[in-house]
């Protein structure tokens, strides 16, 4: 390995410690990865916002409409 000096041994104590450092390092990239993407994910819903404001009001004109048609349609009868 490129981290023993000449003559060094590596031992079970060693290898497991480095083992563990490995784990350790993929664990922490994994969560910094996962931490990422969600902040990405609250910031898009964030800037999102404006749409689901605009969808709301949409729907809201559609339900008056809607409403005035049945009122227009029930004075006929």
């Amino acid at each position: 390995m490129d981290y023993l000096g000449k003559g060094e041994v590596l031992t079970n104590t060693d290898l497991d410690r480095f083992t563990d450092m490995q784990s350790w390092e993929e664990q922490s990239q994994g969560a910094i990865y996962t931490v990422e993407y969600a902040c990405s994910a609250v910031k898009s819903m964030t800037n999102s916002s404006l749409y689901f404001k605009n969808i709301d009001g949409l729907l809201r004109q559609a339900i008056s409409l809607k409403e005035q048609i049945s009122s227009s349609q029930g004075r006929r009868l």
